[in-house]
C-alpha cells in the first residue's frame, strides 16, 4: 500500500507541478499575485468537460481547455488588471482586484453548471508495474506530458529571446524598460523589449498565457 500511495502521489505531483509551474512563472514576469488562477484553471477544466460531453475525444477536450485558458488569462490581463497597474495599484490593489475576479468567476462557473461535482471518463489502459508502484497507462502518459512540459519551459526561459525577455523582465523589470528605452531614445510606455518587436505589454500577455496553458 506504501508503494500505491507513493506512485498516485507521484501522478498528482506531476498536475500539480505544471499548475505551480505556471503560477509562478506568470507572478514572476507581471508581479500580479493572481489569486484568480485556480478559478481559471477550474473554468478550463468545465470547457474540456463541456468539449468531451459534446462527442470530442477527452484528449482534444484538455487541449481545447488549455486553449481557452490561455485566450482567457491573456484578455483579463489585457481588459482588468492591466488598466489598474497603469494608474498606479500596488501589489495590494492588485490582489484585491484578483480576488473580486476570482469571486466573480466563481459564481459565473456555479450559476452556468451548478453546484454539483463532475467528472470525465477517460479509459486507464493497461496497468504497468514500475520499482513495486503500480500506474495505469494513462497515467503515465499524464507523467511523460507534465515532464515534457516542464523541459520545453526550461528550453523557451533559458534559450530563447523571449524566455530570456522574461527572465529579465521578472528580476528587475524597471531596470530592463530604462535599459532599452536609453538604447532606443524612445519613451518607455513605447519602448520594444525584444529587437523582433515585442513590447514589454506583450511579454507579459504571453506569459499568461503560457501559465494558464500550464494549467
Amino acid at each position: 500500500m506504501f508503494l500505491h500511495a507513493i506512485g498516485f502521489g507521484i501522478v498528482t505531483a506531476a498536475v500539480m507541478a505544471l499548475a505551480a509551474v505556471g503560477f509562478t512563472v506568470q507572478f514572476g514576469v507581471t508581479n500580479i499575485l493572481n489569486l484568480a488562477y485556480g478559478d481559471v484553471m477550474t473554468a478550463s477544466a468545465f470547457v474540456a468537460y463541456a468539449s468531451s460531453s459534446a462527442g470530442l475525444n477527452p484528449w482534444w477536450g484538455m487541449v481545447v481547455g488549455g486553449l481557452f485558458g490561455a485566450v482567457f488569462s491573456v484578455l483579463l490581463n489585457r481588459f482588468l488588471y492591466t488598466p489598474f497597474i497603469r494608474r498606479g495599484a500596488r501589489l495590494f490593489t492588485m490582489i484585491i482586484v484578483t480576488i473580486a475576479a476570482a469571486l466573480i468567476l466563481q459564481n459565473c462557473l456555479q450559476a452556468i453548471f451548478g453546484p454539483d461535482s463532475f467528472s470525465a471518463h477517460i479509459s486507464a489502459g493497461a496497468t504497468v508495474r514500475v520499482l513495486g508502484m503500480v500506474f495505469t497507462a494513462t497515467q503515465l502518459i499524464l507523467i511523460a506530458i507534465a515532464a515534457v512540459a516542464l523541459a520545453a519551459l526550461h528550453g523557451l526561459l533559458r534559450y530563447t529571446r523571449l524566455g530570456k525577455a522574461m527572465r529579465a523582465t521578472a528580476q528587475d523589470p524597471e531596470a530592463v524598460f530604462k535599459l532599452v528605452a536609453a538604447w532606443q531614445a524612445v519613451d518607455c510606455d513605447e519602448l520594444m523589449l525584444l529587437p523582433c518587436g515585442t513590447e514589454p505589454d506583450q511579454v507579459d500577455l504571453l506569459a499568461d498565457a503560457l501559465a494558464a496553458c500550464l494549467s
